[in-house]
C-alpha cells in the first residue's frame, strides 16, 4: 500500500461559485444549463444535478483540500470494483472523456486543490433510526462490512491504492498537551498501539476498509440498501469498521447490543474468531482517539465530547491494565 501524508489541519471548505460548477457539467456529459442545487454538506459539498433535456440526474461532490487527485481516483476505482464483482449497491463514479474521475475546479475565489467528482443518483432515504430498529440496522451494517472486506481481500489491486492508513500513527500526540487529561490520553494511546501490534496486520485482519460505515451512509429504497460515502476509505483493521458503525454511540446503554448485532450480521459472510471479537474495545478506543485528534485539529472539540472521552479512557485503562 502507498502511505499518504497526514494533513495537520482540515481547511475550511469554501462553497464554489455557481458558474464554476456549471462549467464542470459538460465534462460529465451534462448540459451546462442543467439545474445544480445543494443537496447536503458534510466534509464535502454535495449537489444534485438535473438535466431536463436528457432526462438524467447525477450527484456532484466537491472536495476541498482534504484529498489529492490520486486519492480521489483510488476511491472511485474501488467503488467500480465493488459494482463489478459484488451484489452491493454503491453509486457509480462517472469518468470524463479524458478518463479521469476527478476534475479540478478553477475559480478566482477558490484555492488550488478543489476537485469535483460525479456519481450516479440513487433513489432512497436515510434509514429512520429508532431504538426498536437498531438490531436489524446494525446487523445489516455488519453484513455490508463483511462483503466489502471479502471484496478487498480478493481484489488484486486493493493493497496498491494511494489511500491513508487508519492507525495510531495518524494521531498527533502534541495536540493533547494542555488538556487536563493529557496523561490519560497518552497512556491509552500507548496501550492501544501495543495491543494493535500484537493483534497484527495479516491479510485476513487488515486491508482496504470503508472506515465510515454508519447508518447515515446508507440509502434505503424499499428492500434495497445502497452504501454511500467512500471518502474516508483507506487501509485499516477490518474490525475498525465495527467501531466506525457505533461511532458517536459509545456512551449509549445499547452499545453492547449494537455490537452484537453487527457481529451477527458480519458472521453471515465472514468468520470472526473469539480472539478478534475480544479486541473490539481497542478498535472502539482507536476510533475515539482519532475523533479526538480530528476535533483538536479543527478546533471543534466540545466539553461534553472531552468529558465522555476521558470517562471511556478510564474504563479502557482499567480493563486492560494488569
Amino acid at each position: 500500500m502507498i502511505q499518504m501524508p497526514v494533513k495537520e489541519m482540515t481547511p475550511l471548505l469554501i462553497e464554489p461559485p455557481a458558474d464554476s460548477l456549471q462549467h464542470i457539467l459538460p465534462y460529465y456529459h451534462m448540459a451546462a444549463s442543467a439545474r445544480c442545487r445543494p443537496l447536503c454538506r458534510r466534509h464535502n459539498l454535495f449537489y444534485l444535478v438535473d438535466d431536463p433535456m436528457q432526462g438524467t440526474s447525477m450527484v456532484l461532490r466537491v472536495s476541498g483540500l482534504r484529498r489529492k487527485e490520486e486519492e480521489l481516483a483510488a476511491e472511485a476505482l474501488w467503488m467500480c470494483e465493488i459494482r463489478r464483482d459484488t451484489h452491493l449497491m454503491v453509486p457509480r463514479p462517472f469518468q470524463t472523456d479524458a478518463g479521469t474521475f476527478a476534475t479540478a475546479l478553477s475559480h478566482p475565489l477558490l484555492p488550488r486543490g478543489y476537485y469535483c467528482m460525479a456519481f450516479s443518483y440513487l433513489r432512497g432515504t436515510s434509514p429512520e433510526v429508532k431504538p426498536d430498529d437498531y438490531p436489524v440496522l446494525f446487523r445489516r451494517l455488519g453484513e455490508l462490512a463483511a462483503q466489502l472486506h471479502q471484496n478487498s481481500i480478493l481484489w488484486s489491486c486493493a493493497n496498491r491504492l494511494p489511500r491513508s492508513t487508519i492507525d495510531c500513527d495518524v494521531i498527533n500526540e502534541s495536540l493533547f498537551e494542555g488538556l487536563d487529561d493529557a496523561d490519560l490520553f497518552l497512556r491509552v494511546l500507548i496501550i492501544v498501539r501495543e495491543r494493535l501490534i500484537r493483534f497484527g496486520r495479516t491479510p485476513d485482519r487488515f486491508g482496504l476498509i470503508h472506515a465510515d460505515l454508519r447508518p447515515e451512509n446508507l440509502l434505503v429504497d424499499k428492500d434495497n440498501t445502497s452504501l454511500l460515502d467512500f471518502d474516508d476509505c483507506g487501509y485499516g483493521w477490518f474490525l475498525y469498521d465495527c467501531a466506525a458503525s457505533v461511532s458517536g454511540m459509545e456512551t449509549n446503554p445499547l452499545r453492547s447490543y449494537l455490537i452484537q448485532a453487527w457481529l451477527e450480521g458480519y458472521r453471515n459472510y465472514r468468520k470472526i474468531s473469539r480472539e478478534e471479537a475480544n479486541e473490539l474495545p481497542t478498535f472502539l478506543m482507536l476510533n475515539r482517539l482519532l475523533r479526538l485528534d480530528s476535533k483538536l485539529r479543527t478546533g471543534s472539540l466540545s466539553e461534553e465530547f472531552l468529558r465522555d472521552t476521558a470517562a471511556l479512557a478510564v474504563q479502557y485503562v482499567c480493563a486492560h491494565t494488569r
